[in-house]
């Protein structure tokens, strides 16, 4: 009887426990290619995943709440000028962002000190490129189209 109580138990808590464990998922959106466009984080709350696309200056944005600000990061693919946008970034804030190739070779390393910070990615060949955001030790990263 001992033993059936524990397996009855171990299974109970099996079925329940990932509803009490509740953890962050991530939503990814594609576009017809395949490429990965946008990723969401959603939180149990469901109050602070937002994620939207809108227009400014007839060019779109991404816009993603991860690292606990809002990151924009447009336009996305890009001629030369990219521009990284970290909403709510105070001045304790450490904000280091890396450009990768798909090489996994570092193009480019810059430190953001102000909200808005300019990518000047003219030098670099056409492509596809990895953007890692490092804010406060918490990391995210974006596809970059440099065209």
């Amino acid at each position: 009887m001992k033993r059936f109580s524990i397996i009855s138990v171990l299974f109970l808590f099996s079925v329940f426990s990932p509803k009490l464990c509740a953890q962050n998922a991530v939503a990814y959106a594609y576009d017809a290619c395949g490429n990965r466009v946008s990723r969401t984080v959603v939180l149990p709350s469901q109050s602070m995943a937002k994620r939207h696309t809108e227009e400014t200056d007839s060019t779109s944005y991404f816009e993603e709440t991860a690292l606990k600000r809002s990151v924009r990061i447009y336009p996305n693919p890009t001629k030369g000028m990219l521009k990284v946008e970290v909403v709510g970034m105070q001045d304790s804030d450490v904000c280091r962002l890396s450009l990768y190739g798909m090489s996994g070779n570092r193009v480019m390393q810059s430190k953001a000190t102000e909200s808005m910070t300019f990518l000047d990615l003219s030098n670099c060949a056409d492509g596809h490129y990895l953007l890692v955001l490092e804010l406060n030790g918490e990391k995210t990263t974006w596809k970059i189209i440099k065209e």
